[in-house]
């Protein structure tokens, strides 16, 4: 065998030893990612049972309700994280982390469009709630204005009302026309985003 077969061959084993510690430091690396994911979907899932169980004591609490409630599916545009019918009412909201106005304005350009394309889900009142862990002072101006409830695990930041349908949009219509083109601007930034 001669020099250049040996150094070829070391290369190769080499190069095939570089393979393997490859392999052992993705398969590692996997592991991890597939740990964090699990940590992940726990942790979503105590949030959302979370604010589950705030948002149905409360409303017993505060309007003697009892709606158990649901995430509704549908695009991530104009998916609703808090919904639960009673009767002539309807509880509809959102869950976040950190809200501030443009959460207020989101929950309205969704039901807007609820409005439209499912009115089925609705009804002659609803309560709309945000729920949220840090709430910003123009989110709590807002939800004031509009009539929206703002709860935190702790307490109300504004007050949970039922409001009439047709109160809630004429105000919105009234008060600030082009959240009407905000719901379809919105719609179409987020649909634009997730690749719809």
């Amino acid at each position: 065998m001669n020099t250049e077969d040996l150094s070829q061959r070391t290369w190769e084993e080499r190069f095939q030893e570089l393979c393997k510690e490859m392999d052992a430091w993705f398969e590692k690396i996997s592991t991890q990612l597939s740990r964090i994911e699990c940590m992940l979907e726990d942790i979503t899932l105590t949030f959302e049972e979370e604010v589950q169980e705030v948002i149905q004591h409360r409303l017993r609490k505060f309007l003697g309700i009892d709606a158990p409630l649901q995430l509704v599916e549908s695009p991530k545009a104009l998916q609703v994280e808090i919904y639960g019918v009673k009767d002539n009412c309807c509880v509809i909201g959102e869950a976040s982390v950190r809200v501030n106005h443009e959460t207020i304005y989101r929950l309205i350009a969704r039901l807007l469009h609820m409005h439209r394309a499912t009115p089925e889900r609705l009804r002659l009142y609803i309560i709309p709630v945000v729920y949220g862990l840090q709430v910003t002072e123009d989110a709590v101006e807002a939800a004031r204005r509009y009539g929206v409830w703002i709860a935190t695990i702790t307490e109300n930041l504004t007050p949970p009302q039922k409001i009439s349908l047709h109160r809630f949009l004429s105000r919105i219509e009234g008060e600030r026309p082009e959240l009407w083109d905000e719901e379809n601007h919105f719609l179409r930034k987020v649909g634009h985003q997730d690749g719809a």
